[in-house]
């Protein structure tokens, strides 16, 4: 009796055993992913693959696709559309990271000013990004220029019109905004505004805006400075008077 219990536990545990084995890999799955994660600067733009809309916008891990070639398009309100292909491998994550460009404005800079008077580029015309020594040879491209008061320590940003050689007319706001792409938009220019000036002390990072001979508006960022030199940043709106950024 005693070796007939004996056995019938040992099968029972070899039974157990198999059984769990059995459960165990049974359960244990492995899963494959392939695909693209797909950024963009600006974020949130909408993702098309191969004509159709996703339903997904940037960033996105675009994680069913399958192998093979297919067409990838962003769109963005006031951005062109950008297409592109995208190979996509088995088992294969990878991330693509597109830079979208406005429609709306054009982007410039870094651009270096230095102060005037001297040798150097002190003014900047804001449609072509091209800077250019104050001097009449350059009066009708100058939009504003960077220079120092004799009486003081502070520089300053001055409209064209604050020097008589230069025959453009722009006005300038300064603001509270730190930064370039955060798309808030230009102050509605006003000649009864008495933000809008020409003239300011420049100083620290900050933004201004500019409103130009020809009604466009551009934002302006201060990047650095140095003794005797300023770096810009700045977005041309394309139409006249669009205060959007």
């Amino acid at each position: 009796m005693k070796k007939l219990s004996l056995l019938f536990l040992s099968f029972l545990t070899i039974t157990i055993f198999f059984t769990g084995c059995k459960d165990s890999a049974t359960t244990a799955t492995t899963e494959t992913l392939q695909g693209s994660l797909v950024k963009s600067t600006p974020s949130g733009a909408q993702i098309w693959v191969d004509g159709v809309n996703s339903g997904d916008v940037t960033p996105h891990l675009m994680d069913s696709l399958t192998v093979g070639i297919h067409t990838i398009s962003l769109k963005f309100s006031d951005y062109d559309d950008l297409s592109f292909a995208d190979t996509v491998a088995l088992s294969t994550i990878d991330t693509i990271k597109k830079a979208l460009t406005s429609s709306l404005f054009t982007q410039h800079g870094p651009i270096t000013l230095y102060v005037y008077p001297g040798t150097k580029a002190s003014g900047l015309n804001l449609a072509t990004g091209n800077v250019y020594t104050v001097d009449a040879a350059n009066a009708s491209y100058i939009d504003f220029y960077y220079s120092s008061e004799a009486d003081t320590a502070m520089n300053y940003f001055y409209a064209a019109q604050k020097n008589s050689v230069l025959s453009r007319t722009t006005y300038l706001f300064p603001s509270l905004q730190t930064q370039l792409l955060n798309g808030a938009d230009a102050s509605v220019y006003s000649t009864s505004d008495l933000g809008w000036g020409t003239s300011f002390a420049m100083y620290g990072a900050t933004v201004f805006y500019v409103y130009d001979k020809e009604k466009h508006y551009s934002k302006v960022l201060l990047t650095g400075q140095g003794t005797g030199f300023i770096e810009l940043q700045w977005l041309y709106n394309k139409t006249v008077d669009d205060l959007r950024f």
